[in-house]
């Protein structure tokens, strides 16, 4: 296998990789009776698989690797908030929790503002420039 054959996996699995804990929390909130929840994990997770298919960086060879990876943070963290939001409500309706608050987003989105450190390290690098530096 070629480094770019490499370089394709690692974009796929490593994206895949990435999505895979939506799916995985979508049964359980299926199983959970929560179909809201559910349904959300699958759905952030389909976008995401098509995101990472249809914005392949060797399908746009000439576009910065950071703005094309700019994509999947973005659906990972809309996904977790949209799932934490249905969850949130239905949760509440079946034990004691506090009022819901904004605050209570903070200790989970904090963290996942790493996944935006690929996108600064990679900068303005084109597949091109990377795979064909002639």
């Amino acid at each position: 296998m070629g480094n770019k054959s490499y370089a394709h996996l690692g974009w796929t699995i490593g994206g895949l990789g990435a999505l895979l804990w939506m799916p995985v929390l979508a049964i359980v909130l299926f199983a959970k009776g929560n179909l809201p929840g559910g349904l959300a994990g699958v759905a952030f997770f389909l976008i995401g698989g098509c995101y990472l298919f249809v914005f392949a960086p060797w399908k746009h060879a000439d576009v910065s690797l950071g703005l094309i990876y700019l994509g999947l943070p973005v659906i990972i963290i809309a996904g977790a908030i949209s799932i934490f939001l249905l969850w949130y409500p239905w949760q509440s309706a079946q034990e004691q929790l506090p009022d819901f608050s904004w605050y209570l987003l903070l200790p989970m989105l904090s963290p996942l503002l790493i996944l935006f450190l690929p996108a600064l390290i990679l900068g303005k690098k084109t597949w091109n420039k990377i795979h064909n530096p002639s």
